[in-house]
């Protein structure tokens, strides 16, 4: 018992980690090898994406569509792919499932050691990695060409290296953090979004203390213009017009309504018109507009039976960590002692319904609310036990 509480125990959370992020990385390459050597049909976005990474290759061309340099999607996954292209051959997309399977693995065990860092308990970290290992979706994601599999993967890195670094207080820990959350987000750029939330705390704490050192957050932001910078230049020089993340503006105008070309109007190509459509769009429909962008947009992206509608233990995971993580997201922002915390998940979240609704978009958040999950049922054992 000594040798369980002394040697064991502490690393609990490792060994957790390690077997739920083992057990889904093995998961993830049996869907992909029973399943995907059958599925030879390819979305015109993985469609694109390849043919992104053979230009890249061949030409060194950025492009999405073929037609001269262009910054319709950001890097981050075409880069990787042409990564792949380079370094396999004729192996490329075998070797791209392959990391992608491992990378789900990897973001299993990363979501059991960022519940455990961030609640300060090992059995909300264990919790959060079992509904995550439970929920295939992740697997069958992970053998698609697309961008989620390593969105996941680098997004969770990226949380896990913060808190990290700020229990260590390690000025180059939160410049890898920082370069790694600008990788994340050269994938998917919608979590930029939460950066000034990470800065936060520490910006608050200086405001009561001024003897806390607010470089680290310097550090961080040279960390995470690392990645950014060389798009950034890249679109000035080439392009001569300084985008940000991408140049698509089609997500956003696909979710201002059902069905907008439907009704005869098309996308604007900028944000400032889509802004208008909706204006226009709520003033005609102001009830009809408030379902579609709440309830509506909820129940597709969250409630979806699309990825695998025939296991039942991906539905009961993926309905358990909505409902718990959202309560949990709730409790944790009502309350004041972990409204910081839980302040960056809502930034993140609030955004998602301006876009186009998809099942896919769900995945990133259902990571976070693992973790919410984690520390609610923890939290509510805590309650009973003291009773």
């Amino acid at each position: 018992m000594g040798a369980w509480n002394k040697i064991v125990w502490p690393r609990v959370h490792w060994i957790a980690a390690a077997g739920l992020g083992l057990l889904a990385a093995l998961a993830a390459l049996y869907i992909a090898y029973t399943v995907g050597q059958y599925a030879t049909e390819l979305s015109p976005d993985e469609t694109n994406y390849i043919s992104m990474a053979r230009r890249l290759v061949d030409e060194g061309v950025y492009s999405f569509w073929g037609k001269g340099p262009d910054a319709y999607v950001s890097p981050g996954y075409p880069l990787f792919l042409a990564l792949c292209a380079a370094l396999f051959g004729e192996g490329s997309l075998t070797a791209a499932r392959v990391l992608q399977c491992l990378m789900a693995g990897g973001t299993a065990a990363l979501t059991v050691l960022l519940g455990r860092k961030l609640t300060g308990r090992t059995a909300a970290g264990v919790i959060a990695g079992v509904l995550i290992v439970c929920n295939g979706g992740y697997y069958f994601l992970s053998r698609l060409i697309l961008t989620e599999t390593l969105y996941f993967f680098l997004m969770m890195l990226s949380l896990l290296l913060l808190l990290r670094a700020e229990e260590k207080n390690a000025l180059w820990r939160f410049a890898l953090a920082g370069g790694v959350f600008g990788c994340a987000v050269m994938v998917r750029s919608l979590v930029v979004i939460i950066l000034p939330f990470l800065a936060l705390p520490r910006v608050l704490r200086w405001r009561k203390d001024k003897s806390v050192s607010l470089k680290p957050i310097l550090w961080f932001f040279a960390g995470f213009l690392i990645p950014c910078l060389p798009w950034w230049l890249r679109n000035l020089v080439t392009l001569h017009k300084l985008i940000f993340w991408a140049a698509q503006t089609n997500p956003v105008f696909g979710g201002l309504h059902e069905d907008p070309e439907h009704l005869g109007y098309h996308d604007p190509g900028t944000y400032l018109g889509n802004f208008k459509l909706f204006i226009e769009f709520f003033r005609n429909d102001p009830k009809g507009m408030l379902s579609w962008m709440t309830q509506e947009k909820f129940r597709i992206i969250f409630l979806s039976d699309v990825v695998m509608p025939e296991a039942a233990i991906t539905d009961t995971a993926r309905n358990m960590t909505v409902s718990l993580g959202l309560c949990g997201a709730a409790l944790g922002f009502a309350c004041r002692r972990t409204r910081l915390q839980s302040l960056p998940f809502w930034a993140y979240l609030l955004p998602i319904f301006i876009s186009v609704p998809s099942f896919r978009y769900a995945y990133q958040y259902l990571l976070l609310l693992a973790v919410f999950s984690g520390w609610l049922l923890t939290r509510a054992w805590d309650a009973i036990r003291e009773r």
